[in-house]
Order: structure tokens, then C-alpha cells, then sequence
């Protein structure tokens, strides 16, 4: 088995090339007092599954997640030629109504799902986080 070198912004490390990247990153803010996040999801996908199996199979799970779910709004978009799918969606926290906005992509075989969140009250900041993420979204160069 030889070894595969993975970079992160930080380090460089070595792994043995069987490995399965299931990153996630976890970005944070202050939006007038309130903490929002974006989040990075990557998955492997095993077989020839579609960008809206992915969706389907991911969003199918949420009401049993989040107490009080309810969808807000759906929406696809390409970007180039990229397909992207969106999700609105609240769900009540003990502190407070929580908003999620996801957005779903599928690049060769990784799925990745971006998801700005915080209370519902930073609404506004949440839905101009992801759109920046998903706007300025571009492949690094290898």
C-alpha cells in the first residue's frame, strides 16, 4: 500500500492511499451578537448515485433530526456547469428557532454540502454567507 500525501491548509502529512476523505471544515462568525457557521461536508460516493439521490436521501432524515422541522424553500441552480441544490430550513432549539441554508454538489465521485447556520433572527447573514460561498465556488488547481 503506498502512501498518498494529503494537504490541509496547514499541514502535510502522510496516509496510506486506501484512506476515505470525509472532511469536514467549520468555519465561524460574530453577526451582530449572534454566532453563525458555515460548515463543509465531504463524502465518497459509492456507485453511480445522482446529485438528487444525495439530496433526497440527506434531507429525507431531518425531521427525525431536528425537533419541529419545516423546509423553507428548495431551489436548483447550475453554476458554470456545475448543478447546485438548495435548502432552507428551521427547527426548534431549546434556545430558540434555529435556520439552516445547504447547498449540495457533486463533483466526479464527492458529494459536498455546504451549510450556513445560527438562530433564525440572523436570517439575512446566514443567506448572504452561502450565497458569497456558493458564488466565489471554484476548483483549487491541484
Amino acid at each position: 500500500m503506498s502512501p498518498h500525501i494529503y494537504h490541509t491548509d496547514d499541514l502535510v502529512f502522510t496516509v496510506p492511499r486506501s484512506f476515505r476523505d470525509r472532511t469536514i471544515q467549520a468555519l465561524e462568525w460574530d453577526a451582530d451578537g449572534d454566532r453563525i457557521t458555515l460548515t463543509l461536508q465531504r463524502e465518497p460516493v459509492q456507485g453511480t448515485l445522482s446529485l438528487e439521490q444525495i439530496y433526497r436521501a440527506a434531507v429525507s432524515k431531518y425531521p427525525t433530526l431536528w425537533r419541529a422541522f419545516r423546509i423553507d424553500g428548495e431551489e436548483t441552480h447550475e453554476i458554470g456547469d456545475q448543478r447546485v441544490m438548495r435548502l432552507r430550513f428551521r427547527w426548534k432549539h431549546e434556545t430558540g428557532a434555529m435556520y439552516h441554508h445547504q447547498a449540495f454538489l457533486l463533483l466526479a465521485d464527492i458529494s459536498f454540502v455546504f451549510t450556513a447556520s445560527g438562530p433564525a433572527r440572523a436570517m439575512a447573514a446566514i443567506d448572504a454567507l452561502i450565497d458569497s460561498a456558493v458564488a466565489d465556488l471554484r476548483l483549487r488547481e491541484a
